[in-house]
């Protein structure tokens, strides 16, 4: 090739590249993301981002997905994460077709869940633990208004440790992702705290004033298993009637529904003491008396008349005294915390010093005695058939209670004649002599009176048990009422016995009390009124329910056929109820002005159970209603409701 040839080539080229490069795109300045704040963020967090190169008609996108630009200049823009944002990833930057930067930096946290709170409620002191998702990142709990710092967390749980002072609230978490909280408020449970108990030693029927924090009347209370359902609030924490027919203590259960039990254990249950035997009955100075029983370990006194004798030897079935040169004749009697016994034969002292007039008292009673002196009210009285001449029930008085709702096994026929027979035969005048002298007001007379309603509602429940039993036993068969003839009979004896311990018994007793033992609370207290009628109301409760388990049964022989339902009514509710409203009638007609009557009705009632009170303010109202709609207007006629009917001659 020429030279000429050559410089035309090299001019050729070097204009197709000055071409080239005049139409070309200038070059890419480089494109850095230098920072994001937040690093940690969730769904519609909103990101600052700092760098250089950045320009209009850039993309940005979090892992696969693209972020909303809401600020764009070369050094910094603002993006926002779309609100339904699940996952993370890397942070890019997207221009045309090329991914021209990556920030790795940043970290996406999905929303928190919380599914449940182990355990659901919890005290002081215990840790709790979280189930849930998401919650590795969690920043914040609360419960309530209350800020606290977990213990321990994961992407599934977290735990806490419940402060002192915490109280219930909505439990909720915050982290980055979002926010979440428990369907439900989670409880803070502060167990009830018992500091003290009076008495400490007591008997049945005592009345113990619990002190302490966390106590109120929903509580579930047993003393050992002995439930206490007559429970009171007062200003220092709960009065406990215990119930008269205890036999055994233990400790003081307090339960709240669904948490464990608060245990109090310095007490001492103090079972009545008996009485069986004292040899010699005729004694001299100088001699020595031994009485023979039970529970006299743990008397704190001992009596023969009204002088106080200081025991030689003692044991649990065996109490030694020496008779001194001043002791005069009398009953024997010890006491102790548990109650107190009595022999019905007088020691009879031969050549004492000071004679005295023999005391004969008709039989013994056994009662509780307030456990300190300082307090001036006694205790209910325990007082059931097995205290005094163990008549060989097939049931114990402490378990009749349950029976009354509960199964009933092993109770025969003949059993079941027995226990009616002896109940009969010890309670023939269940008022006894206790109403006979309840008129004076004394002690001694409201103890009486008090042990003879105990022993009455003991025996209304055996009675009530007995024709459960009896309906029980009987075929639904109407082809067998010949096979239900005895349990038939003997359905009809139980009935007819708790008619006569309402009408005669309680009919008695309770129109023989004073206007002081309605309305002085103490007395009232004393007589344990209270828990006397929630005894009963639950002894009606079961009578009614037995219609139900007497249904489609029958009894007899030959063409004398009878339904049970018809024998087993013994109308319990009707006659006790028309006794007490009776005898509330009265105390109110009885006062100076209506006001003062209502008075009375109301501090009457004070004693009772929330629930028993209200029962017997509605029967109140009822009965003044009714009284109300028989109202006549002599000689224009007598209104009931909306009709009038003349009164006058025909």
């Amino acid at each position: 090739m020429s030279c000429w040839a050559w410089c035309c080539a090299l001019q050729l080229v070097h204009a197709t590249v000055v071409a080239s490069e005049a139409s070309a795109e200038p070059p890419v300045a480089a494109v850095r993301i230098d920072a994001v704040s937040p690093e940690t963020f969730g769904a519609g967090a909103t990101l600052a981002i700092t760098g250089a190169g950045l320009r209009e008609g850039d993309r940005f996108r979090l892992g696969s997905s693209a972020l909303e630009v809401v600020e764009l200049q070369e050094q910094a823009a603002k993006l926002r994460v779309p609100a339904g944002q699940k996952r993370g990833g890397a942070l890019t930057v997207q221009r045309g077709p090329r991914t021209v930067t990556r920030f790795d930096k940043v970290r996406f946290v999905a929303a928190p869940l919380l599914l449940a709170a182990l355990p659901r409620s919890a005290s002081p002191g215990q840790r709790v633990t979280v189930r849930g998702k998401n919650l590795d990142a969690v920043t914040e709990l609360r419960v309530g208004e209350s800020a606290l710092q977990p213990a321990a967390s994961t992407r599934t749980s977290l735990s806490f440790v419940v402060p002192d002072g915490l109280q219930s609230g909505a439990l909720s978490v915050r982290s980055p992702g979002g926010e979440a909280s428990l369907r439900q408020p989670f409880e803070i449970y502060y167990p009830p705290v018992v500091t003290k108990v009076k008495p400490a030693r007591f008997g049945a029927g005592a009345i113990l004033r619990v002190e302490g924090s966390g106590l109120s009347e929903q509580l579930a209370i047993k003393l050992g298993t002995t439930a206490i359902t007559a429970v009171k609030k007062t200003k220092k924490g709960l009065e406990l009637q215990l119930p008269a027919t205890m036999k055994k203590g233990g400790p003081l259960l307090l339960r709240s529904a669904g948490h464990p039990p608060v245990r109090f254990d310095a007490l001492e249950f103090v079972p009545a003491p008996r009485l069986s035997s004292a040899k010699p009955l005729s004694a001299k100075p100088g001699d020595t008396v031994q009485l023979r029983g039970s529970g006299l370990d743990a008397i704190d006194e001992l009596r023969v008349g009204e002088q106080v004798i200081e025991p030689s030897a003692r044991s649990a079935s065996q109490l030694d005294f020496i008779v001194g040169p001043t002791l005069a004749s009398g009953v024997i009697e010890v006491r102790g915390a548990g109650g107190s016994a009595a022999l019905r034969a007088p020691l009879v002292v031969v050549g004492a010093a000071a004679q005295a007039e023999p005391v004969v008292q008709a039989e013994a009673v056994a009662q509780a005695e307030p456990a300190a002196q300082a307090e001036p009210a006694a205790q209910p009285p325990e007082s059931t058939p097995e205290n005094s001449a163990e008549p060989g029930y097939r049931f114990g008085a402490d378990e009749l209670p349950g029976l009354l709702s509960g199964a009933i096994s092993d109770y025969t026929l003949p059993q079941i004649q027995r226990d009616i027979e002896q109940s009969a035969v010890l309670y023939a005048t269940p008022a006894g002599s206790a109403a006979a002298h309840a008129g004076s007001g004394s002690r001694k007379a409201m103890r009486a009176l008090s042990a003879a309603a105990v022993a009455l509602a003991v025996e209304l429940a055996r009675m009530t048990v007995a024709q459960r039993a009896l309906c029980n036993a009987m075929s639904t068969s109407k082809k067998k009422a010949a096979d239900n003839a005895q349990a038939g009979e003997l359905l009809a004896r139980a009935t007819q016995h708790s008619q006569k311990l309402v009408r005669e018994g309680l009919g008695t007793l309770w129109k023989g009390l004073p206007d002081t033992a309605w309305t002085d609370a103490a007395i009232a207290g004393r007589l344990g009124l209270a828990a006397v009628d929630d005894q009963l109301a639950r002894v009606i409760a079961a009578s009614d329910g037995l219609q139900r388990e007497c249904a489609d049964r029958v009894h007899g022989r030959e063409k004398l056929v009878a339904r049970a339902t018809d024998t087993a009514d013994a109308g319990l509710a009707r006659d006790y109820e028309a006794i007490v409203e009776g005898e509330l009638t009265r105390l109110q007609a009885s006062a100076a002005s209506p006001d003062q009557g209502r008075q009375r009705v109301q501090q009457a009632l004070a004693v009772f159970s929330n629930e028993r009170r209200a029962h017997w303010q509605q029967r109140l109202a009822a009965l003044s209603q009714r009284v109300q709609d028989r109202a006549t207007v002599t000689g224009k006629g007598a209104r009931t409701g909306k009709t009038a009917t003349k009164v006058g001659k025909r």
